[in-house]
């Protein structure tokens, strides 16, 4: 009689930490109101009017439609929350789409159809072709310039977003150059805030200036709906500890400019701490921070918490180009000393 040998195994689970989040600075704010943001009226407005450039690749099967130009700025805000209603892989159209550029071809084309999302990265659009009326396989980039219509982007009225985003306002009635301001306490996006009465902590998304010179942030989570003017509410602000540092060891108190130092670029920050700015050191992976004390940042090299948040972003993407080039240089240099090798055997 044979018989079967039992055996366990043995799982091994793998436990995801939560970034320690570090409290820095705490402010009273006089005039704090806080609103939740309107997603119902965004999610009404299925279409928006704006010039882009589009170029289309892999035999017209592909395009980017780009509308990172500058002079987009005042509607970047507008292409995002159009965006945001769409799920990548469904479709949206394009009509009024009339381009004309006669130093480049007499005809005049028309790029209205319908385009299928497949990612959206620094306000570029990439998309796939499903179907265009008119264009030329002579002309790739058709520029914003030539378009004789302002192109109209509409999503179908059946498409909804399945995840509903819950975000809020805070906004200082006071401005930003006061002591009582976000602005003085050195946030930035991506750090955490929380605020008096309220256990949560809401993490910070942008930070904008409205045209009466109030503070604007934006951040993840339902703070509520509250007017505060004349009161004295506690803000607390918090920054993540990536690499667990002695935060005992870094002075807190006294404020001053951080230079940022990232590759061949640098950029100051105002109103940090010494603590802060090694905070910052650690979330920005490969990069060095000095601290000067009881000084401001020259308006040369200051930059905005909305600047900074942009530029830690694009020099990631660059760094990320910069290792596949790397990658494909490597190999397209072994595969050139394989192909001289060989021929030099041959002969």
């Amino acid at each position: 009689m044979s018989s079967k040998s039992s055996y366990s195994k043995t799982v091994k689970r793998t436990t995801v930490q939560e970034t320690e989040l570090v409290p820095v600075r705490s402010n009273i704010f006089y005039g704090l109101e806080t609103k939740k943001v309107d997603e119902k009226k965004k999610s009404s407005e299925r279409n928006i009017a704006i010039v882009p450039n589009i170029l289309f690749y892999d035999s017209y099967t592909k395009a980017m439609i780009d509308f990172s130009d500058y002079k987009n700025n005042k509607e970047k805000s507008n292409i995002k929350d159009f965006f945001d209603l769409i799920t990548p892989g469904f479709n949206f159209t394009i009509t009024n789409g009339t381009w004309k550029n006669v130093s480049v071809d007499k005809l005049t084309f028309d790029l209205s159809g319908t385009y299928k999302l497949v990612k959206i990265v620094d306000s570029i659009v990439f998309v796939e072709i499903v179907s265009v009326n008119k264009v030329t396989e002579t002309i790739t980039r058709y520029d914003k310039e030539s378009f004789l219509e302002l192109p109209i982007f509409e999503l179908p009225t059946v498409i909804s977003k399945t995840k509903k985003e819950i975000k809020s306002y805070l906004i200082n009635s006071l401005g930003k150059t006061t002591k009582s301001s976000f602005s003085y306490m050195g946030i930035y996006a991506g750090d955490y805030l929380q605020i008096q009465n309220n256990d949560k902590k809401f993490k910070i998304i942008s930070i904008e200036e409205d045209t009466e010179g109030k503070e604007v942030i934006t951040v993840e989570g339902e703070v509520g709906v509250s007017s505060n003017i004349g009161t004295p509410i506690l803000v607390t602000l918090f920054q993540e500890n990536y690499n667990k540092i002695d935060t005992n060891k870094f002075n807190n108190e006294v404020l001053g400019t951080t230079t940022v130092s990232i590759d061949f670029s640098s950029f100051c920050l105002d109103n940090t701490t010494e603590l802060q700015a090694k905070l910052r050191e650690n979330t920005l992976k490969k990069t060095t921070t000095e601290f000067t004390a009881n000084v401001f940042c020259s308006p040369v090299v200051s930059i905005t918490s909305q600047q900074f948040f942009n530029r830690t972003r694009e020099i990631a993407n660059t760094q990320s180009v910069i290792a596949q080039l790397t990658e494909s240089t490597a190999q397209f240099t072994t595969l050139s000393t394989r192909a001289a090798l060989n021929k030099l055997y041959s002969i």
